[in-house]
């Protein structure tokens, strides 16, 4: 193995044993077997070398623009409780650092306990009924359900994350607010993943909406 070879090993893990060509290799002719393909390719790629543009980046800064949710919701009647863009971009710096702690913290809790009992009563939740009585309990039960603790959130794989967190999307726009709802809702998107699927996005523009809605309502 050359020093070339040795080089391509060290980046990335050979698939395929890829034999060299041989002396008589004429590229005007058609490879005549896969493995002369492969071996054409490799060879050609070794002699192209990878150009990168080098942009100053600052020049386009005065550009952007911070992506806000702009509600279609024209019943507004307190429009001064809007956020001001830099209230905004201030919660949105916080949000960010308390997902990445949470997402670290998270990692740290799966490696120390794989399956703690916990993750195991998350495990038996199936129906919407089932998940809103370990949230909320039973509305004819003495049960007032569970505060959205991080030892809960750390057993939860992402499907029950967003799974969850539109039904409180649903149980928002169905039953009204609560603190514990919000708690939740608010909880449940620091462990959002991106990309966030289409069906999220989708629960966020609701959530929003309704929240728009309660901001009109107050007094």
């Amino acid at each position: 193995m050359d020093s070339d070879d040795a080089a391509e090993t060290e980046i990335l893990a050979q698939a395929l044993p890829v034999a060299k060509l041989t002396e008589k290799f004429d590229p005007t002719f058609a490879p005549a077997t896969g493995e002369e393909y492969l071996s054409r390719v490799r060879a050609e790629a070794s002699k192209n070398k990878i150009v990168v543009a080098k942009i100053d980046t600052k020049k386009f800064e005065k550009n952007r623009t911070a992506q806000f949710f702009q509600s279609d919701f024209v019943g507004e009647k307190r429009s001064e409780f809007k956020a001001k863009k830099e209230w905004q971009l201030e919660r949105c710096a916080e949000f960010s650092h308390l997902r990445d702690k949470v997402r670290k913290e998270k990692a740290q809790f799966v490696n120390n306990f794989p399956m703690s009992e916990t993750k195991l009563t998350v495990k038996s939740l199936k129906s919407k009924k089932d998940w809103y009585s370990f949230c909320h309990g039973k509305i004819s039960d003495t049960d007032q359900g569970r505060e959205p603790r991080l030892t809960i959130l750390y057993s939860m794989d992402q499907n029950s994350i967003l799974k969850l967190f539109d039904y409180h999307v649903e149980w928002f726009k169905s039953y009204g607010f609560s603190h514990s709802k919000f708690q939740w809702m608010f909880s449940l998107m620091c462990f959002l993943e991106k990309p966030l699927i289409p069906e999220t996005h989708s629960s966020l523009r609701n959530l929003a909406r309704e929240c728009i809605k309660v901001r009109s309502q107050l007094v």
